[in-house]
């Protein structure tokens, strides 16, 4: 009888429902390491880096312009609370790449990983800050041009090897891609310096359509380079 009832326990325990992500594994040195899930895995996101820890400056930043705490502190804890945020940003970017192939993962890091830049140019325009937009696209476009090239080609030279392959398809891509930049903003920028107006308006009206007109265009030409590269 005894043995009977032990038999419908064991039974009975080997049917209840098991939730897999709580069960422990055990490693080859026989400690048991627990199934990541997802909040562990965010906070492995979060905390990952010792610059993730400015992240507690994140409170503080929002109500020093709440409080009107001055200029100065509100710049310097936004500044250090953009730092955590970015690099969460970039990681996010970086494992999702991970996942989507070599292609979509090189779109997917080249659009979102440059957010951050994104949403400050958009709320300098609002406030009116051209030069401090026109400064962060020429430190954007010079940082990328000169600083990440030149570490590729170090990069590339510090396995020992003397020759460095790539793809010339997307070589050429992306050298069209930069002289049609380079002409876009160079249109605009001309006909502001060399093209006289008497009506000051009139030549104010006329450099902004332009300047939409080239921004529309390079939008334009990145939907078609994601179309080439996806289809």
């Amino acid at each position: 009888m005894a043995t009977q009832a032990k038999a419908i326990a064991i039974k009975s325990v080997r049917n209840l429902p098991i939730d897999s992500e709580s069960l422990p594994l055990k490693g080859g040195d026989g400690t048991a390491h627990h199934q990541p899930n997802d909040l562990r895995a965010f906070w492995d996101l979060v905390a990952g880096s010792p610059v993730s820890w400015l992240l507690l400056v994140t409170p503080f930043a929002i109500w020093s312009y709440l409080a009107q705490w001055g200029a100065v502190w509100v710049f310097t804890l936004n500044f250090l609370a953009m730092m955590p945020l970015a690099n969460i940003l970039g990681e996010a970017t970086e494992n999702l790449a991970e996942h989507t192939g070599d292609t979509i993962g090189g779109l997917v890091n080249a659009s979102f990983g440059n957010a951050v830049e994104i949403i400050i140019a958009i709320f300098a325009l609002k406030a009116g800050e051209i030069e401090l937009v026109q400064s962060s696209l020429i430190g954007s476009m010079l940082s990328n041009l000169l600083l990440v090239l030149g570490m590729c080609f170090i990069s590339g030279h510090l396995g020992g090897a003397k020759e460095s392959t790539f793809s010339g398809v997307g070589a050429s891509i992306n050298m069209s891609l930069l002289f049609v930049a380079s002409f876009a903003m160079l249109v605009p920028s001309y006909y502001a310096q060399s093209v006289s107006h008497a009506d000051e308006g009139d030549h104010s009206i006329a450099v902004l359509g332009l300047s939409r007109m080239s921004a529309i265009f390079l939008v334009l030409m990145y939907v078609q380079l994601m179309f080439f590269q996806l289809v």
